[in-house]
């Protein structure tokens, strides 16, 4: 068959239609299930099936990626070229005109449905640019291959050329990559959303790289198909090497000064070749940086918006919007290494569930706790981070808190990770998140090896903020990128991390636990596996509710009763400045005020006594002291006239006080405020030192 060249043909006629548009033309409805036979007649379909295995598919049966089964009897809407001479009978015999090329692509543009000389143009590339050259570009091909090479080879080697074995050189990588991305790593796969009655079948990609990564979609994946990431490095070597170690491509000699092709050589990839097809391929299936869930353009690059749901989530079922709770089908369009392993049903009624009767025994006196957990599990679920928030429960052991993490690990299923705090402290720290995209990091170890917790507080910080962090890989070149995880921990106390900034604080969603289940009668050792195992799907109902109870409050979490009161604790703890002025000092006004220097060396006394912050400097108790309520705040007095500069103050102290064991000597430091109208203490008219002007 004649193919059109690249320009706009105008009012020319089409050589090409699909079976949608040749559908529209005969008046025919797809979605009855008519079939090709039943429109054109059985020859002129046997026609059509057969040049289309040999064009489109290199000799071999459409395989249906559902059922495994050959597909030689496609619908209409399921063909993607057919021949305009082959239907131009059964088009008159209906009183239709052959459609011109501008008409088939308005029809394309219009409907969604495949352009034919697209197809053809991706299916061509099969053998070698090269032959464009050593053959009319015009002439016919066998699997991509024309017609006149392709007679000159052996019967062995013409069987090669019509299994579909026979592709480009390796001095073509680009070549190789557009054959692989359409015979490996493509899928012909109905839409998700129904179109004139019945589904419209596209090309989708099964394999994509975000960064540096490869994704591959499994269809036979545990638990149904999904993205998975491949933090393998030699993974997409080895997969090359096994698909082109079984191909072959045309190989030329020269005779009398002609290139003449005659004969095939087996691919036999080697290190070299590997590295420039994986070069190639990366560049053709690259989506761009970040692992967000997504809806990504078919293989042709087109986007068809299958997925307009307002939170679109991946479950079991399908891909949920959990706004609505409405199912979508789930196909390897919709981008999402997150799936939430449950059966959704909206009509599911979790009030007498297990695990519901569990919450409310924790937290019998306090049902705004079970709200505020009910909305972060549904904020988990929905993939969002713009609140900014972070979940720590806070409880002695056996108190549920592990049941709690497990049932929200499970619902999370291959998409959460463990990342203790010493981990998130560390280097490498964050290539595990990346690499798995994961969008829950379990926090089950909340303590510290180190004393410089500084890494992690920003990590936190960046990460729950939605900013950008620099991620170290191992074996790789580092990157930066969101990460759109949310961290969940659970500990005995609240960890004692530095953060004068209180910023940590204002982000933490606490919660705290204080029945005690273990070694009572209520204690049931199999009670986690049993919800997890039965009431998972009442869970994510439940979840989907708690959502849409946080979009109703303007994304406003509830607080427990004991929130403030633990928020205060928790800002103590990060702080040992504010320890300090808690234990230390005493409040005044703000014309109240004591020296920097003699507050630091009070504070100085404290943190050797308490064996904390010994090594702050100066100007670090400082920049603690901006982040203190009002009215404590550091600031600056002028100097006595005629002298020069200014004195460094704390304004809001009335005294400050502070007994410590020096040398096994007790001791005591005292400092009180300077009036406002005074020189501050040490100047040579201070009040306090008694040390006399002049």
């Amino acid at each position: 068959m004649t193919q059109s060249s690249n320009s706009d043909h105008g009012a020319q006629n089409a050589q090409h239609v699909s079976g949608a548009h040749l559908a529209a033309l005969l008046g025919v409805n797809p979605g009855e299930g008519v079939r090709l036979a039943e429109v054109v007649g059985d020859a002129r379909a046997r026609i059509v099936v057969e040049w289309l295995r040999t064009t489109l598919y290199h000799g071999r049966d459409p395989i249906d990626p559902v059922t495994g089964k050959p597909d030689v009897d496609p619908y209409l809407d399921e063909i993607p070229v057919i021949p305009v001479d082959i239907v131009a009978e059964a088009l008159g015999e209906r009183g239709a005109r052959v459609p011109t090329r501008r008409e088939v692509r308005d029809f394309a543009d219009r409907d969604g449905s495949p352009d034919p000389e697209d197809e053809l143009l991706y299916a061509k590339y099969v053998a070698d640019p090269d032959l464009d050259a050593a053959a009319d570009s015009a002439e016919r091909r066998i699997c991509g291959v024309p017609e006149s090479i392709y007679e000159a080879l052996d019967a062995h080697a013409q069987a090669k050329v019509r299994a579909g074995l026979v592709i480009s050189p390796p001095q073509a990588p680009t070549y190789v990559a557009r054959w692989l991305v359409r015979n490996v790593f493509t899928a012909r796969l109905p839409l998700p959303a129904a179109t004139g009655g019945r589904r419209r079948r596209v090309w989708m990609r099964t394999l994509v790289r975000v960064d540096r990564t490869w994704y591959s979609y499994e269809r036979t994946a545990a638990g149904g198909p999904r993205w998975v990431a491949k933090a393998d490095p030699e993974w997409m070597r080895g997969r090359l090497r096994e698909e082109l170690a079984r191909l072959w491509f045309l190989k030329d000699r020269r005779e009398n000064g002609q290139v003449i092709y005659d004969h095939l050589k087996a691919w036999n990839p080697d290190d070299r070749s590997l590295t420039q097809v994986e070069n190639a391929l990366a560049d053709l299936v690259n989506i761009g940086t970040g692992t967000h869930a997504r809806e990504l353009p078919d293989a042709r690059g087109r986007m068809h918006t299958a997925y307009t749901a307002q939170s679109p989530v991946l479950c079991r079922t399908g891909v949920l919007d959990v706004a609505t709770g409405t199912l979508t089908a789930s196909t390897p369009l919709w981008f999402s290494l997150t799936r939430v392993e449950a059966e959704y049903d909206h009509k599911a009624d979790y009030n007498d569930s297990e695990w519901l009767r569990t919450l409310r025994a924790q937290w019998f006196d306090d049902p705004r706790s079970i709200t505020c957990l009910q909305q972060w599990f549904g904020y988990v679920i929905s993939n969002r981070n713009d609140l900014q928030r972070f979940m720590w429960i806070i409880g002695p052991g056996g108190s549920a808190k592990s049941l709690i993490s497990a049932v929200l690990e499970a619902l999370m299923g291959g998409t959460r990770i463990e990342l203790g705090l010493d981990a998130l402290n560390s280097r490498f720290g964050l290539e595990k998140p990346y690499v798995t995209g994961a969008t829950l990091a379990v926090m089950a170890d909340m303590r510290f090896g180190s004393r410089d917790t500084s890494l992690a507080v920003s990590r936190l910080l960046a990460i729950t903020g939605g900013d950008t962090v620099h991620i170290d890989i191992k074996g790789k070149t580092a990157v930066s990128a969101q990460l759109p995880i949310r961290f969940h921990g659970s500990a005995n106390e609240v960890p004692r991390l530095s953060d004068h900034s209180t910023a940590l604080n204002s982000r933490a969603l606490l919660l705290e636990t204080t029945r005690v289940f273990r070694g009572t009668a209520d204690d049931d050792p199999g009670l986690t596996q049993r919800i997890i195992r039965n009431e998972l799907g009442l869970v994510l109902r439940w979840a989907v509710e708690g959502l849409a109870q946080l979009n109703a409050a303007g994304g406003v979490f509830t607080r427990s009763n004991r929130a403030e009161e633990m928020a205060e604790e928790m800002a103590d703890s990060m702080s040992n400045v504010r320890q300090f002025v808690r234990e230390c000092c005493e409040a005044g006004t703000e014309a109240d005020f004591v020296t920097l220097q003699s507050l630091f060396r009070v504070f100085g006394k404290w943190a050797a006594e308490n064996k904390t912050g010994a090594r702050m400097s100066q100007n670090a108790f400082r920049q603690a002291l901006k982040h203190m309520p009002s009215p404590i705040r550091p600031g600056q007095k002028e100097m006595p006239e005629g002298r020069k500069g200014a004195w460094l103050i704390v304004r809001g102290i009335a005294a400050a006080r502070v007994s410590y064991a020096d040398r096994d000597r007790f001791g005591t430091e005292t400092i009180h405020t300077v009036a406002a109208d005074a020189d501050p203490p040490g100047s040579l008219n201070d009040p306090l030192t008694g040390r006399a002007a002049g």
